[in-house]
């Protein structure tokens, strides 16, 4: 059971070029929602992923590892962009599960005794689900679905 007040928490972003309207307004949000939780979660940790698509020169990226550092979130956060992106489906599966060829969410570094949380932030959903124009319409071409 997790210890009251212990709370990690992964912030992870579509960084595809579809965002480049929002993604000012997504770095804003994340800055402020760690400053809230931190306000009433004084054990809490926080980690920001980015993902992209399989065409794309990086798909999956970690700015920030699970830290206590606001400094390093903000700084993280600081580096986002949105890029890239070949079709409307992105390359979701990448960022949650666990082949570590490709996937970062779980080589975090959660603690036993937190509760554990990811915010998914994004405009477009993952390959295989339905997109229009999906250049992997039978899901990621790492071979794993996400549930629909």
């Amino acid at each position: 059971m997790a210890q009251e007040g212990a709370l990690d928490v992964v912030f992870v972003v579509d960084e595809t070029g579809s965002m480049g309207g929002q993604i000012a307004v997504v770095q804003n949000n994340i800055r402020s929602m760690v400053d809230s939780i931190r306000a009433m979660a004084s054990d809490s940790m926080f980690g920001l992923i980015g993902y992209r698509d399989h065409s794309d020169k990086w798909v999956v990226t970690v700015h920030t590892q699970l830290t206590r550092k606001i400094s390093e979130v903000k700084r993280g956060v600081k580096e986002m962009a949105a890029e890239g992106g070949g079709d409307y489906p992105e390359a979701v599966a990448d960022a949650y599960y666990p082949l570590p060829q490709f996937y970062q969410l779980v080589r975090l570094d959660w603690r036993a005794s937190s509760t554990k949380t990811a915010v998914f932030i994004a405009d477009a959903p993952p390959h295989g689900v339905g997109g229009g124009g999906d250049s992997y319409p039978n899901g990621c071409p790492c071979g794993v679905l996400l549930p629909t």
